[in-house]
Parts: structure tokens; sequence; C-alpha cells
């Protein structure tokens, strides 16, 4: 059902892209002191302000798409659900690193300057509002209109397909252009994968975003920041078939039964 769009989320939208606007031009005399006061945390504060812009988009968007607060999976009873998956893939990159000869060996280039709590609320932030566009606007969205297969899918492709950006930051003059072509293709069909099964498929089984968003927030960290022992074997057992295997012991568990909701991730969608 189509509902109006909230004028105050478009107004929220609105002077958030201005600030944003304003805060990215490193040029503005006006803000010169601010950026020169913030020292390493330039990059995560710009970071920060960008998903602020795409969280208030994505609102707007659901909005107008009649989306609820309430159909994301965000309530108490599922953070609760999703701390055992927490606590096993805190586990699960311990175990990694220590396989790996230790932090200082496991690391991408040097120690990153900023402060754990720093990259941690980075990280969380970044995984949260990816979730709340990927899942609680296009994959709910989606499965509303078309099925909840299609949700799935579409969700999970536009999921690889935001990040081709990332992969073209890889590309240099000496590839040729079969190894370009490889390497988009590559990673878009990799990404959907992947997303598909740690992600869109996921949340269809559990409605439960804060699961998603902690096995997005952990992938990030290791792709971004570790040189994972095992390489992608490890990513597949430690971001797709652990959350699983801990999910269905949670959802069928006795001691969870109270606390558990089951899904209803794009009800009313075709069938």
């Amino acid at each position: 059902m189509y509902r109006k769009p909230s004028a105050t989320v478009g107004a929220i939208f609105v002077v958030s892209l201005t600030i944003l606007l304003l805060l990215l031009n490193r040029d503005a005399i006006v803000l010169t002191w601010v950026w020169q006061s913030l020292g390493p945390y330039v990059g995560i504060i710009q970071q920060m302000m960008g998903y602020v812009v795409i969280v208030c988009l994505g609102a707007f968007a659901m909005r107008s798409e009649g989306i609820e607060w309430s159909d994301l999976g965000l309530s108490w009873n599922n953070f609760v659900l999703a701390l055992p998956l927490m606590i096993t893939l805190i586990a699960g990159n311990e175990v990694l690193v220590y396989l790996g000869g230790g932090w200082a060996q496991t690391f991408v280039g040097p120690v990153p300057s900023l402060p754990l709590w720093a990259i941690s609320a980075s990280l969380i932030v970044v995984a949260l509002s990816e979730e709340f566009v990927f899942r609680g606007f296009v994959q709910i969205g989606t499965s509303r209109r078309f099925g909840v297969t299609a949700g799935v899918l579409v969700s999970a492709a536009v999921f690889a397909l935001v990040h081709v950006p990332t992969d073209l930051s890889t590309l240099n003059a000496s590839m040729s252009s079969a190894q370009i072509l490889y390497l988009l293709i590559g990673g878009i069909v990799g990404r959907m994968a992947f997303g598909a099964l740690a992600f869109s498929y996921m949340y269809q089984f559990t409605g439960n975003m804060y699961i998603t968003t902690f096995i997005h927030a952990f992938y990030d960290f290791s792709v971004g920041y570790l040189l994972i022992f095992g390489g992608t074997i490890s990513m597949i057992l430690l971001y797709i078939v652990v959350p699983f295997g801990i999910v269905f012991t949670v959802y069928y568990a006795s001691p969870f039964q109270g606390l558990l909701q089951r899904p209803q991730v794009g009800s009313g969608a075709k069938t």
C-alpha cells in the first residue's frame, strides 16, 4: 500500500545532505579549523556523515513504500537472540588470528592508528546503515511487490553492484582488458552469492536485522583489516556456515522459544 512520504523525513534528508556537502568540501575556509582539529579521524567522520545521508534516504524510501520500523526485526528479543552469534564471531576471528600468527601478523599493512573503539563504532554504523537500506527497503519492498525469491536476489544484486567501486579502486594500468573484466565480473558474482546467503536469505529466515548486521560488521572488519588464515574457505565457514549453524540452534532450541518471534519478512508478498 502506498503511503504519502513523511515531510519530516524528507526535511531531515535534505538538511543532512546539505550538511554533508558542506563538510565534505574541505576547501571551505569556514570549516578549515574543523578539519585541522580532527587529525586521523577525518576519514572516519566523512564516512559516517555519508552513511547518515544513506540512512535518511532509506528512511524516506521506506516511508514511501509503507514499510514500518516494526517490520525490520530490531526488537529487544531479536537482539538477545543475536548475541550467541556475535560471541561466536568474536571467538572465530580470535581463532583465525591465532592460526595466522597473531594480530601483528594478520593486520593488512601497519596497525591502524585509530583506537579500536573508533574502528568498531564505524563498522557497526556502516553495517547497520547498509542492512537498513538493503534489507529494510530493497528486500522487504521487493518481496512485497514481486515475491520472496525476488527480494532475496535483488537485495543481493544491489549489495554486489554498490561495491563495484571497491573493485574499480584496485585496477591499475598494467592490467589487461581480460583481467579487468574478470575482476569486475568475479567481484559482482562472488559478492552476490555471498550476499544472498550471508545476508538476504539469513534475514528472510530469521527476520532479525541484528544478525545480519553482526555478520556484516565482522565481515567488513575481516576484509578491511585482516589477512584471514585460510582465505576464502575460512570466510565462507565463518560468515555463512557457522552463522547458519548458530541460528538454527538458537531458533530451534527450547530455551530460546520464549524469545522467538517467527519472521514475517515480505509478508503479503506474492508466492
